[in-house]
């Protein structure tokens, strides 16, 4: 067998076992809140217009439902999802295994790193899309097809429709493509004016990201919930990004980092982190200083995501995971041009094999136990007597809404709901105080009702904080539950609820 034919027998082993992987990562994995909340307001959907008007405060592009939404036209089983995820999860290993230059040990880490096997992997969200289309991207950008104009815009047009961080990549090929325009035909209009295509390409996502003025979650909240700690989850970006090993001795595994768990919480850890990453994006920096588009793409999307994260705090490891994708780009970009050097390229295995190690913890945890029990709500539904109302809370609505597909009376907003809006209905909403038992007062003063059942993702202690007046006016009744979920706020649980003589 030639050297060539050696490559191509690797290369397609390791596209089955990664294959294999999701398909296995994907089939034990439970749906969790932030994947069941987009398919909610997909199914619920009318049209594509009120898809549009429904996702306006999600703040995200509407790309990624537009794709749920298509799927819900033909079942309305959340699990459903998951086939779209694994389409996108195989189309950016196959570029990556098929269209990048890299050597060959290169290509086969990167499948099996924590981002591509966990989170844009095992997690049906919008991360898997974006980072495909960004793939994809690049590989147009290199090939330089004819109309390569129409091609990059049509893809830049899609990738920032991903997602805001899928936008930022978007915006980083569009300033690297002025630039080159620039050198190619020493013309500065010319690179101002790709510049602005480029931006007005992007400005229909940049709208749909940012929130409506009546949204819960407007500038105004984030503004007003800014501290000086957002420097320092600024710092950890870097690290997180490139070593996202999380801690495995927590039970709630999900979205720590063991370096930075064992770094001391003082003055002294935050010097360290601060340190750590100025030195990590200066050795990146180095690698890539002999291709100018590669170094180019890297700082202009590491300081978009800077920009960014001083607003908006980029705490979880799929976030921040967009620095390593940008820098995977920005490689890719220097390997076509000219082949990393080979320290270089030992970093960057190094980087790569601490990331595939990172991935075991998820994928063997997520394996074994559930992530959520949020698909539990059936179970717990199923024992509510048939002629009992059944009421909820908005934690809990979406997985009620999503896995028995109906509507269900949510005690906040005191009416039937399919999906929640982040608007300020639901601000004012939760913002209530003791609304579990101004809710049920407001039932019982409209129905005539001997007893209610609660399905909610709070357990009983918690309930009780949340209202302190709730124990006094009724009387509740744990009747099941399901715990033992990696996420944290995925148990549920299932409550009697009777009013106290006293409480009429």
């Amino acid at each position: 067998m030639n050297d060539t034919g050696g490559v191509r027998v690797v290369t397609w082993a390791v596209l089955l076992a990664y294959g294999v992987l999701l398909f296995l990562s994907l089939a034990h994995h439970e749906l969790w809140g932030d994947e069941i909340h987009s398919w909610n307001i997909a199914r619920s959907s009318q049209g594509l217009t009120d898809l549009l008007r429904n996702s306006r405060y999600e703040g995200h592009p509407p790309l990624w439902y537009v794709v749920l939404y298509t799927i819900t036209r033909i079942t309305h089983d959340p699990a459903a999802m998951k086939v779209a995820q694994a389409l996108f999860a195989m189309a950016m290993v196959c570029l990556v295994l098929f269209a990048s230059p890299f050597p060959l040990a290169i290509r086969a880490l990167i499948p099996f790193g924590y981002y591509f096997t966990f989170e844009y992997g095992a997690l049906s969200r919008n991360y898997a899309v974006a980072v495909a289309l960004a793939l994809l991207t690049t590989w147009v950008v290199t090939r330089r097809p004819r109309h390569l104009q129409l091609w990059f815009h049509a893809l830049v047009l899609l990738l920032s429709n991903t997602h805001l961080l899928g936008l930022l990549l978007a915006l980083s090929f569009c300033a690297v493509h002025a630039w080159r325009e620039r050198l190619r035909h020493r013309s500065t209009p010319r690179a101002l004016l790709q510049l602005a295509i480029g931006a007005l390409i992007c400005l229909p996502a940049a709208l749909r990201i940012a929130p409506p003025g009546d949204s819960e979650l407007n500038l105004q909240f984030w503004m007003d919930h800014w501290t000086e700690h957002q420097w320092d989850i600024m710092a950890q970006a870097p690290l997180k990004a490139f070593i996202p090993i999380p801690d495995g001795g927590q039970f709630h595994f999900w979205n720590t980092n063991a370096l930075l768990e064992r770094l001391p919480k003082d003055g002294t850890g935050r010097m360290i982190v601060r340190w750590c990453a100025v030195a990590l994006l200066a050795m990146l920096g180095v690698l890539l200083r002999k291709v100018p588009a590669a170094a180019a793409f890297f700082t202009c999307n590491a300081l978009l995501t800077a920009a960014v994260a001083f607003i908006f705090p980029l705490t979880s490891a799929r976030y921040v995971g967009f620095l390593f994708v940008a820098f995977l780009i920005a490689a890719w970009l220097h390997q076509h041009e000219r082949p990393i050097p080979r320290g270089a390229g030992i970093v960057l295995v190094l980087v790569l094999a601490v990331q595939v190690a990172a991935s075991v913890i998820p994928i063997r945890r997520d394996l074994a136990e559930p992530f959520s029990n949020s698909s539990k709500v059936r179970e717990l539904f199923a024992q509510v007597p048939p002629d009992a109302l059944t009421v909820t809370d908005y934690w809990c609505l979406n997985n009620l809404s999503a896995f028995l597909d109906r509507p269900f009376y949510c005690l906040e907003h005191r009416k039937e709901l399919t999906y929640l809006r982040w608007d300020q209905e639901l601000a004012r909403a939760i913002q209530q105080p003791n609304f579990y038992s101004s809710g049920l007062r407001d039932l019982w003063d409209r129905r005539s009702l001997q007893e209610v059942y609660m399905i909610s993702v709070n357990e009983p202690g918690r309930l009780l904080s949340v209202d302190g007046e709730l124990s006094a006016a009724f009387e509740v009744t744990l009747v099941d539950r399901w715990e033992g979920a990696i996420e944290p706020r995925s148990n549920v649980y299932l409550y009697r609820i009777t009013r106290r003589p006293e409480g009429l």
